[in-house]
């Protein structure tokens, strides 16, 4: 019996810090990564001094990946604040069917969230998450014998994301659906030819998440 009582206080032990883990009204602090789904349209604009050619395209590849990491402060049934940042990642590469050319983008960015969010239960909750931050970003044109053109650009991002998490002990599995605004206009020079890139400006944004409460 007195060696059952340390393994039985183990337990509840155990047992009461899960449910402080999934419970929104002792405040928490999440770390998830993410992985996000993006419309893959641009506007294009290529101008050789006597006509303009504008088009819209696709991105044969684009990915978006993104660490984030949120505190919720102590909520009542009515919901709580919270604080957020998170690093991203973004690459997207075409190779424009009918020409010679290949474009690729990457950029990294950094954003801070502060919103809302609403407990469901001990296990569910959604969240209300606007964001603003910068992105550096690098573009690269390629054209027929290796001939790269590429611009630099610092960015800023804005926009908000509707999320819902659910908690079980300390793993978390959740989405979100969002919109995301992007100041990304790039400018090239090749040759006679000056080459204008519209990148989405307006872009919603669905994306799946993984994480742990720590």
């Amino acid at each position: 019996m007195n060696r059952m009582l340390p393994s039985l206080a183990l337990v509840a032990a155990t047992a009461v810090g899960a449910t402080a883990a999934q419970d929104p009204n002792h405040g928490f602090l999440d770390l998830r990564l993410g992985y996000t789904f993006l419309d893959k349209s641009y506007e294009a604009t290529v101008d050789d001094g006597i006509t303009q050619d504008e088009f819209d395209n696709d991105w044969d590849e684009q990915h978006r990946a993104f660490g984030l990491v949120v505190y919720g402060f102590p909520a009542s049934p009515a919901g709580g604040f919270m604080i957020g940042a998170d690093v991203t990642v973004d690459y997207r590469d075409d190779d424009p069917r009918g020409t010679a050319v290949d474009l690729s983008y990457e950029s990294y960015g950094a954003h801070a969230h502060v919103g809302y969010y609403l407990p469901i239960g001990n296990a569910f909750q959604v969240e209300l998450l606007p964001f603003v931050g910068f992105a550096a970003a690098k573009f690269e044109h390629t054209i027929p014998g290796n001939t790269e053109t590429s611009s630099n650009a610092t960015l800023i991002e804005f926009g908000v994301n509707l999320n819902a998490i659910l908690t079980l002990g300390r793993f978390q599995i959740g989405g979100q659906a969002g919109y995301l605004r992007q100041d990304s206009d790039e400018n090239l020079k090749d040759g006679a030819d000056n080459s204008s890139y519209d990148f989405g400006p307006g872009n919603l944004l669905f994306s799946a998440m993984i994480g742990v409460r720590i």
